[in-house]
């Protein structure tokens, strides 16, 4: 101890010394400031990115719940056009015969639809019965300009307005008795059932119609209004409506693509609602609870700019402390010095070992989360008029994915071949784990194939894990991965085919001999002979333009480690992969 205190005092009294240790105070502290401001930045553009992209999601969501709706009452619209007692009436011009309240209060009761109304307009467009009232006789001409190009041109007609009563949906079925237009049959919903659905994804939501049609909207059907805005909900969430009327609408449908009211911790974001010429008629105001919003990326990165940091402030200790050690007068032999060249070799390559392990960690989730945002740039390009910029963009999107894939195929390698802790299973249902990872691919796979699971077709929204049961020990998250890999390679190489309807993959999951049999079969072509029998061993692809060929490797690792098989042939113009659990 006494010999350390005498070798600080020395390396102090040095002047040299003193330089070596201000200098690497210095480049601390500086390497601290701009760690921060670099950490800032990035998580700034992280949360922007990361909100952008739940904007995008929001809206996507609404427009397939908007479109979802218009098409069911379409149907219901033109099956009840048809209705041969309802032609009667019409042509008698007496409608004390139609009883379609009752239909409504039925659909009421056993589906999502609640409060349907039905109107019949003449062909003179002139109400001819309202399932709602018994008001009737007015001429629709005169506030709904729809109806009089569907006289002039009767047609099929889905769409949003505003009438007398409501902001709603209109589906518009022209009625023909014997060939011969006699009048309009329509159904009219609401946006409750919208509102209620996304209810459910943690959110709440207002449908407000523009300030424009309050004079025309004479009978209110919620009799609620915010400023001049009419409010489209029966019972809108108080808490957002109370918060609308103390700040204004304006503030709302104005702003940018979202906005943070963190007085509130509400992030807002507002999807615009178009009449047939283009122009705002409606809003829904997005309400969703900051705290609710998943940060993960953030705190990877926030992670990932400390360890960096803490790398070089060690590497800058270091270097100071070899620079004032190399400075120190006190010779020893030779022998000792290269032994402690040694000890200190060996710390380094023990620390630098450490540090890999944990960059292949710290990098996958960050690397994920930009492969995501570039995918979703794709679809905004696609979304551009066609042209050379257009094209050379996705030429750049593809050769960045590529890129990308790469890595990311790479850093899973490292990560699943550096793993040395002991496989964690549980009983779990497997026809559980394949509709997970169909969930997490469908933004990919809906663009490329169809898919069909025992059968039956997969559909995002009405898919349900619990269907079958299929349980048995196994780890869930390596399982999900091995469906992964498989659907994907599918998807890569189905999208060499043209004709999206010539596209297909195939999932059978059953129980033979109380062993589980899944098998995913394509009809991409199938696998080339000279590659099948070694398709499992590290970098053999099949692939012509992307992949080293880690996938299926390290599929069949973590299939062995279940005690699983998984055999592949080719048969019905593609590939099948078997994979049997006990």
């Amino acid at each position: 101890m006494a010999n350390t205190n005498y070798f600080i005092k020395k390396y102090i009294s040095d002047k040299f010394n003193k330089i070596v240790l201000i200098a690497v105070v210095m480049t601390i502290i500086t390497i601290l400031y701009i760690s921060k401001v670099l950490a800032d930045n990035e998580i700034k553009n992280i949360e922007n990115r990361q909100y952008n992209s739940l904007v995008k999601s929001i809206h996507k969501e609404i427009d397939i719940l908007i479109d979802n709706k218009k098409e069911t009452t379409s149907f219901i619209a033109m099956a009840l056009s048809n209705d041969i007692n309802l032609k009667e009436a019409l042509n008698n011009k007496n409608n004390k015969s139609i009883k379609l309240q009752e239909f409504s209060d039925k659909l009421n009761r056993s589906t999502n639809f609640r409060n349907v109304w039905f109107q019949i307009i003449d062909k003179d467009g002139y109400s001819f019965y309202r399932s709602w009232t018994n008001r009737c006789g007015d001429c629709m001409l005169e506030v709904r300009s729809e109806i009089e190009k569907l006289i002039k041109n009767p047609k099929k007609l889905s769409t949003i307005s505003v009438g007398k009563f409501d902001m709603t949906f209109k589906s518009m079925v022209p009625i023909y008795d014997k060939n011969t237009f006699i009048g309009i049959f329509e159904i009219i919903t609401h946006f409750d059932s919208i509102a209620s659905q996304i209810k459910k994804e943690n959110l709440d939501v207002i449908f407000l119609a523009d300030k424009s049609y309050k004079k025309q909207i004479i009978k209110p059907y919620s009799k609620l209004f915010i400023e001049d805005y009419y409010v489209a909900l029966k019972n809108p969430n108080e808490r957002v409506l109370n918060l609308l009327k103390t700040n204004g609408i304006e503030n709302y449908i104005h702003k940018d693509n979202y906005f943070l009211d963190k007085k509130e911790g509400l992030f807002i974001t507002t999807y615009y609602i178009s009449d047939i010429d283009g122009k705002d008629m409606g809003y829904a105001i997005v309400f969703k609870p900051i705290k609710s919003i998943k940060m993960d990326t953030v705190n990877y990165i926030t992670q990932n700019i400390i360890s960096i940091m803490i790398i070089f402030i060690l590497i800058i200790a270091i270097l100071g402390y070899y620079l004032i050690n190399k400075n120190h007068k006190i010779n020893l032999v030779k022998q000792h010095k290269l032994h402690e060249k040694e000890i200190e070799k060996s710390i380094k390559f023990f620390t630098i070992g450490q540090m890999a392990a944990g960059i292949t960690h710290e990098i996958n989730t960050p690397l994920t989360y930009i492969k995501g945002t570039i995918e979703m740039s794709k679809y905004d390009i696609y979304d551009l008029e066609q042209s050379a910029i257009k094209q050379r963009l996705l030429d750049d999107n593809k050769q960045v994915m590529d890129g990308i894939n790469r890595m990311s195929i790479i850093i899973e390698s490292m990560k699943e071949m550096s793993q040395v802790a002991p496989t964690i299973k549980e009983e779990s249902n497997i026809y559980a784990t394949l509709i997970t990872v169909l969930r997490m691919t469908y933004n990919r796979s809906k663009q490329i194939t169809k898919i069909y699971i025992n059968d039956e077709l997969f559909v995002l929204e009405t898919s349900s894990s619990n269907k079958y049961t299929f349980n048995t020990m196994i780890n869930k998250q390596k399982i999900e991965q091995v469906w992964t890999i498989i659907i994907n390679n599918a998807l890569d190489e189905l999208m060499k085919i043209d004709n999206y309807e010539k596209r297909k993959i195939d999932i059978s999951i059953k129980d033979i001999d109380g062993n589980i049999l899944i098998s995913f079969q394509d009809n991409a072509g199938g696998i080339d002979e000279n590659l099948k029998n070694n398709i499992f061993e590290p970098f053999v692809s099949n692939k012509t333009s992307s992949g080293i060929g880690i996938g299926l490797n390290v599929a069949k690792k973590i299939l062995d480690e279940h005690k699983a098989t998984i055999d592949v042939e080719n048969k019905n113009d593609g590939a099948c992969f078997s994979i049997r659990l006990n």
